[in-house]
Parts: structure tokens; sequence; C-alpha cells
């Protein structure tokens, strides 16, 4: 499903759909340059909020946005261990690809039961 970007103002980028709005922190490409924006808020039933991770530069009305029907993901576990990554979860060390698994940015915190508070 694609949109339209209808305003930008410094890394804030409103999208409008003509269909169905993409959930809060769905992240969306912009068509033209695959600019990633992550939807924080939702306007209205055609519009949402965004914050592009990186610059806005060359954005401008009109530009076509699609929908990615995922979360923002960053690897986690010992793989990433001493790596250097993105703000995509994308290495950028020049050691390959971090393989293992991958967990959405935003999610539940642990149960304050399953905490082990240690001085």
């Amino acid at each position: 499903m694609k949109g339209r970007i209808i305003q930008i103002i410094g890394t804030v980028v409103d999208v409008e759909f003509e269909e169905e709005t993409p959930e809060v922190y769905e992240v969306l490409r912009v068509i033209e340059n695959g600019l990633l924006l992550e939807v924080e808020n939702i306007i209205s039933s055609k519009r949402v909020r965004c914050i592009a991770f990186e610059s806005t530069d060359g954005l401008y009305r009109g530009m076509e946005v699609e929908r990615t029907y995922r979360k923002l993901t960053v690897p986690v576990g010992r793989n990433v261990l001493g790596r250097v990554i993105n703000v995509y979860g994308e290495p950028i060390d020049n050691k390959g690809p971090i393989e293992g698994e991958r967990w959405e940015i935003i999610r539940q915190g642990p149960k304050f039961a399953k905490q082990k508070p240690e001085s």
C-alpha cells in the first residue's frame, strides 16, 4: 500500500494514505531514495506522523511512500558483541552480516518478577 508525503518539518514527516493507515511504530520506506520512516502518531484516519532516522534533505511533498508491514528490529545476542551497527540494526564495521535473532526495538519490558536486582 502506498501513501504520499504531505508535510516535512525537519526530521518529522507527515504521510497520507488513501486506504488503511499503518500502525504506530511501523516502518515506511520512501520509494525514490529508500529513506526509512517510523510511524510515531496516527493523526487521522488517513494521516500519520513519522520520524526519519536520517536527513530529510531532498524530500518533497508528493513523494510516494510504501508500507513495509514490519517494525524496526535489531540483532541481539552474543553475535552482536564487539560489532558496530547503525540505527536499522545493519552492521557498519565491514565484518560481514550479523546472523541470529532479531528483536523489535519497541516492545514490552521484562516482568518485575523476572528481574534480578543486584548491587
